[in-house]
């Protein structure tokens, strides 16, 4: 197996590193280092410096991208823009998946950012593994992967981002995540299991649904509109190749039901056009 290691230098991905050149697990696995430097702080070229290091210490193929956020990106945008990188080595290494560094506590904080911003289903566990992106640190907490750094003597940079209090993230976890005690966070934790459960049935309805809503262009308009708003949304999502907001759903699914022959719209960059029986997707995705 072929795998795109995603290290930026700090804690969390400098332990991930450490434990997949050092488990038995991973030794007939072939890793290739990334690292994204975003250009929002000045002094991310150490991190590079410190990755790139680790990579040859490691005996590993190294690649890197220097962007130009600046200091004002926020959190999505460098996530977007990080994962755009992740995706394209991906693809050129024909590699089988992506592996972050993201645990316990990231679960936890981003069910909260999500529940703030008023989530649906899949904003509480966003974080789950599936085929294209790994997670093998999901079942640790952040003191354990400290402690587990601190046993191996490893080197890691801190990023000064993470204590600026403008970022959700970082507000949540300087107030909430601290004062949480051990039986809320394992109910969370417990929330959080069985919205993954949940996520894992609803995506093989899905693809059963699909099966029976598929047309020869795209997905049939009198499908979408039996089955409702809820359900055409996952359909939509699917030919889309993509997650849609909320109100874009509402409008592709009106789209779908009211549309003359012939009409068309754009959601996203997505052109979706509409025949007297279906809905296309321009390219399609399914």
């Amino acid at each position: 197996m072929k795998y795109i290691v995603a290290v930026s230098g700090g804690i969390d991905s400098v332990v991930l590193l450490h434990m997949m050149t050092h488990d038995t697990r991973w030794s007939a696995d072939e890793l290739i280092v990334a690292h994204c430097d975003h250009g929002i702080r000045d002094d991310s070229a150490d991190d590079a410096a410190l990755v790139k290091g680790l990579a040859t210490t490691y005996g590993l193929n190294y690649e890197s991208i220097q962007l130009q956020l600046g200091p004002d990106a926020s959190e999505d945008v460098a996530r977007t823009a990080r994962y755009e990188f992740l995706t394209r080595l991906k693809d050129k290494h024909s590699a089988d998946a992506i592996i972050t560094a993201h645990h316990q506590d990231d679960v936890i904080e981003t069910m909260l950012i999500n529940l703030i911003r008023g989530t649906g289903w899949r904003g509480l566990c966003s974080l789950r593994e599936h085929d294209g992106i790994k997670r093998p640190l999901l079942t640790m907490s952040k003191a354990e992967i400290a402690g587990y750094a601190i046993r191996h003597e490893l080197e890691w940079h801190d990023d000064s981002t993470n204590d600026d209090p403008r970022y959700l993230r970082n507000y949540l976890r300087q107030t909430i995540m601290r004062s949480l005690l051990p039986a809320e966070r394992n109910s969370l934790l417990h929330l959080y299991e069985q919205q993954v459960e949940l996520a894992s049935h609803i995506d093989e309805e899905r693809r059963h649904v699909i099966g029976l809503a598929r047309s020869e262009h795209g997905l049939q308009r009198y499908w979408l509109i039996m089955a409702g708003e809820s359900v055409a949304g996952e359909l939509i999502c699917a030919i889309g190749g993509q997650r849609f907001e909320t109100r874009s759903l509402k409008r592709l699914w009106h789209f779908a039901c009211t549309a003359r022959v012939g009409k068309q719209t754009v959601e996203d960059g997505i052109v979706f056009r509409a025949t007297a029986s279906e809905l296309i997707v321009s390219p399609p995705h399914i």
